[in-house]
């Protein structure tokens, strides 16, 4: 290797990755066959399909290669990463006046003088070589990457995400307008390599905290993700460096802090706990922080979070030794940790029966919404508890579609608060999930109603909404979603473009408040109602929770033959958290944290 330069420092953490509207909606690859053991062979031409503003960039020939420099991507490569790199692409061409143009790796391009940018593991031995040469610097570190010229190539090599999109930024801000061309050459080579700061302010078994990432479940809290984000913003206070935060459908890393339930075999040495205990404990290289429910885990997350900010401020390195374990357990959920809230109902569904003091089981027809409206069938046979989850089960009988349908009318109503429950299921044209906070049934004029979420017959769409309807026409009135009484808020695809409705675990919350209902998947916030205005006055008022599977309650219209019945909804578990004095702290935000005389300095 010639001419390596290795940089060390922090580098600043917060910068965001502008994303393009433009991306691809699908690469289909063909013209590949299999040569030896799992070679990949190249050809003249493949078949790309793509939504792009610039179709003249993204070629499928070799015959259309007229470019200055020719990206080349792993024809492999997930969603994430394509729409990642025509974002790249487009940058380069609107801050430049050479042009470029993109393909995947098993187009042949046989042009030796043609300048070419390898992004990532493509099939080209340059590629290769560069990860292999990171692999022996360092294995799975978030933030390093490589440039490294070759002939008319220069390779482009990452440890994950976060590397490869400093690796794009820094391509775009200190090589492209200075004499670019020079960098596909042997003699280049930039290697970054995140700080390895000789006095770390925090080591979990000798290794700096920074090496670290912070790893949630797939489908994390809003208090999971509240109590992950103040350790985050600790860590970053002592060290200087923001860790990164991501959920377990991130490929795994070999430094990782765990939180509650992720996906990692490490997490199940604490999966023992009874519901209110926890652990803080070092494992393999993983540190966990796990508790027997939300609460606890939060628990142990915001105790580690009180360690570290114990070493910033008294300039004291904390040091986790290997196999350090340290367990506790917490009476009542308060404080200051989620805003002085308390759990005031919940319901886990551990037994194998549904809990009849608390859920009344609705029995009888119902007529849908919408113009595919169609007579259903309550039964309470379609609604059980198996020991682990609450299912309500949609299904074709001889009489017609038959579903669930639960409610708390009878044992429990409140006003404020934050309602969230844990649940999956799968899309099929026709079948509608949703739980509401409605009044529906308490003889009002007008029917006040919060939709925690909906999901209509769609693989990547929630929608949230709330609004008062007239109660004698409610039914009519329900999808009218120009009504000035009700708005709606939609999410596609959500966090690591992961699809909803994906029969997959997720979490759907709302924030309720005198002011406003804030919406949440996964603990993210994706849509705020202001609900002062007086249009909004009869939705403060107490509102029981309403659980609901059906078919044909919409304008879209279930297909037997296609629609894959029976569908089942599986839910975790529904918790609802209110203060005494009703009022709702917004931990959303964060507020500023004054210097400290005393503070550790952040690393350079």
């Amino acid at each position: 290797m010639t001419a390596e330069h290795i940089l060390k420092g922090v580098m600043d953490l917060n910068r965001s990755f502008l994303r393009i509207v433009s991306v691809f909606t699908a690469v289909v690859i063909f013209a590949m066959s299999m040569v030896g053991c799992g070679e990949e062979k190249q050809g003249d031409k493949v078949d790309i399909s793509y939504i792009s503003g610039n179709y003249q960039m993204i070629i499928d020939s070799v015959d259309e290669i007229n470019c200055d420099y020719l990206l080349v991507y792993r024809s492999t490569a997930s969603f994430n990463e394509i729409d990642a790199f025509v974002d790249l692409l487009e940058k380069l061409a609107s801050s430049s006046t050479a042009t470029f143009q993109i393909c995947p790796d098993t187009l042949n391009v046989t042009d030796g003088n043609q300048k070419i940018i390898l992004l990532g593991n493509t099939l080209y031995n340059e590629s290769e070589e560069s990860k292999l040469l990171m692999e022996r610097i360092r294995s799975n570190n978030y933030y390093d990457y490589l440039l490294r010229g070759y002939n008319n190539t220069l390779s482009v090599t990452w440890m994950s995400k976060f590397g490869r999109e400093d690796a794009f930024n820094y391509i775009l801000s200190n090589l492209l307008n200075n004499d670019f061309a020079s960098k596909f050459t042997p003699d280049y080579s930039y290697m970054y390599l995140s700080d390895r700061s000789d006095t770390p302010v925090v080591t979990i078994d000798d290794i700096n905290i920074i090496q670290y990432s912070v790893v949630m479940s797939g489908s994390p809290s809003y208090i999971e993700r509240t109590a992950a984000q103040r350790l985050v913003r600790a860590i970053k206070d002592a060290t200087g460096v923001e860790v990164p935060l991501v959920t377990d459908a991130v490929e795994e890393s070999r430094y990782e802090i765990l939180i509650g339930d992720t996906n990692r075999g490490e997490t199940y040495v604490t999966k023992f706990f009874a519901t209110k205990r926890y652990a803080v404990a070092q494992y393999s290289s993983k540190l966990i922080l796990r508790g027997g429910q939300i609460e606890a885990t939060s628990e142990a997350v915001n105790r580690f979070a009180e360690m570290v900010e114990t070493a910033s401020i008294t300039a004291a390195p904390l040091h986790v030794k290997a196999n350090f374990c340290e367990t506790g357990s917490i009476s009542t959920y308060g404080g200051d940790d989620f805003g002085g809230y308390e759990l005031t109902f919940s319901d886990e569904f551990n037994a194998t029966e549904i809990d009849t003091k608390r859920w009344s089981v609705e029995k009888g027809a119902m007529v849908g919404y919408g113009d595919a409206a169609a007579l259903m069938y309550l039964e309470p046979q379609a609604v059980k508890s198996d020991g682990s989850n609450l299912i309500i089960k949609t299904y074709l009988s001889n009489e017609g579609y038959v579903s669930g349908h639960l409610t708390t009318e009878d044992s429990f109503s409140f006003k404020y608060g934050y309602v969230e429950l844990r649940a999956k299921f799968r899309a099929t044209p026709g079948f509608w999930v949703k739980m509401i906070l409605s009044n529906q049934n308490d003889g009002k004029e007008n029917t006040s109603q919060i939709d925690v979420f909906n999901s209509i017959a769609s693989n990547d769409t929630i929608f949230a909404s709330a609004g008062v309807l007239p109660s004698d026409d409610y039914y009519s009135n329900y999808l009218k979603l120009i009504e000035p009484s009700y708005e709606a808020y939609r999410s596609g695809s959500f966090e690591n473009e992961k699809v909803l409705n994906d029969d997959e675990y997720h979490t759907y919350g709302v924030e309720w408040t005198p002011e406003y209902l804030r919406f949440f998947i996964d603990g993210i916030s994706y849509g705020t109602v202001d609900i002062t205005a007086p249009k909004f006055k009869e939705l403060n008022t107490d509102l029981y929770l309403d659980l609901i599977a059906g078919v044909n309650m919409t304008d879209q219209v279930a297909v037997d033959e296609d629609a894959m019945w029976p569908l089942e909804v599986c839910v975790d578990w529904i918790r609802v958290y209110q203060r005494e004095d009703g009022s709702f702290v917004d931990r959303t935000v964060v507020p500023e944290v004054p210097e400290s005389d005393n503070k550790a300095p952040a690393k350079k």
